[in-house]
């Protein structure tokens, strides 16, 4: 949830239960409700990237015919061939890094 749209819900929050304490500013009310939908309103970001499996194991391996190489591994089913050798699982490892949001996978 963006910054401005849990900013309005927690401020709608916080005037209904003023509202059922036995608050009387209907006012207050209101305006948290127009921030609330001015909040909604507003475009958002493009949002996380989609991750996919291909994306994280291209092109450091292929999906195999069915021929299966010397350190191929199996994902969901199907046998993934390393194209670059050993070197490849660090390949895979940065695609995963680069489809995280900023600081989402730490060593």
């Amino acid at each position: 949830m963006s910054d401005p749209i849990r900013a309005a819900l927690e401020r709608l929050i916080k005037d209904t239960e003023y509202l059922a304490k036995g608050g009387e500013d209907l006012d207050r009310t209101w305006a948290a409700i127009a921030a609330g939908k001015a909040a909604l309103a507003e475009e958002q970001g493009e949002g996380p990237p989609t991750v996919t499996i291909k994306s994280l194991l291209n092109p450091a391996y292929e999906i195999t015919g069915e021929e299966i190489a010397e350190g191929a591994q199996l994902v969901d089913g199907e046998w993934w061939n390393p194209v670059m050798g050993c070197d490849s699982l660090q390949m895979v490892v940065d695609n995963a890094r680069a489809a995280m949001p900023q600081g989402g996978v730490q060593q």
